[in-house]
């Protein structure tokens, strides 16, 4: 017979019904001796260890039942004895004790997903930053044809444009490096979208020959547009001194 050990809320627990079940005991009497318990011992304990639930027979019918966490159940087991009840709680601090190990190595599992899937998409990123950084060169070169004598701000204000429409910043505004450095790959994912939505404007500006300045105005456009549909979500910025703007002329 399978012991029930769940996760709920970040902790594991049983089942009055189930303890009851095993140790061939009442649940009635199970009840009765948890409340016992949970009114002898400290308030603290008795809400970390002990919640009360329901549950449904298979008349449709629910009933009242107590969840009991490791320390719950090992309270509560102290007075069982015999042969048979020492063998089942045996069989139930072992089956907290996997289920433990079966979190541990899911939430090990996740978290090296997760560092894989950041690296990836970082990785991406990079890729499109050098892709874009190329097309911010030509449009420099293309703005300064046309009379900007602080084009090559570009750099600086494009990606500003991009972060402060995409992300709600905590802190002061940190190095473009170090932002990138602490988005989640999700977020990363929206920054690589908008680093695209910035190739293609200018692109096509200069393309249609538009003037520099209509044709940023084109890129933060899209971006803002792009902002809209996904969002902005909240990081922690990394602190960073403030620098004075400068018009772009």
């Amino acid at each position: 017979m399978d012991i029930k050990v769940f996760e709920q809320g970040g902790q594991l627990w049983t089942t009055s019904l189930d303890v009851a079940g095993k140790f061939g005991k009442r649940h009635k009497d199970v009840l009765n001796g948890i409340e016992r318990v949970m009114a002898d011992c400290p308030a603290d304990f008795a809400e970390r260890n002990f919640s009360l639930s329901e549950y449904t027979d298979t008349t449709g019918r629910t009933f009242s039942m107590i969840l009991l966490s490791r320390g719950g159940f090992s309270l509560i087991a102290m007075g069982f004895t015999g042969k048979a009840a020492i063998e089942w709680k045996v069989k139930f601090i072992a089956a907290f004790d996997s289920m433990e190990k079966r979190i541990i190595q899911l939430a090990n599992q996740t978290k090296r997903q997760g560092q894989l899937d950041w690296q990836q998409a970082r990785q991406d990123g990079k890729l499109d930053r050098r892709a874009q950084t190329d097309t911010i060169r030509d449009f420099i070169l293309y703005a300064q044809g046309q009379g900007s004598k602080n084009a090559h701000r570009y750099y600086e204000s494009i990606t500003k444009m991009e972060n402060k429409a995409l992300f709600l910043l905590t802190e002061a505004f940190p190095k473009p490096d170090n932002l990138r450095n602490v988005l989640d790959a999700f977020q990363l994912g929206h920054l690589r979208t908008a680093d695209n939505v910035v190739i293609k404007a200018l692109r096509e500006g200069m393309d249609q020959g538009l003037f520099y300045k209509d044709i940023y105005a084109l890129a933060r456009d899209r971006v803002m547009q792009f902002s809209e549909l996904v969002g902005r979500t909240s990081i922690l910025a990394l602190p960073a001194a403030s620098q004075p703007q400068t018009s772009l002329i």
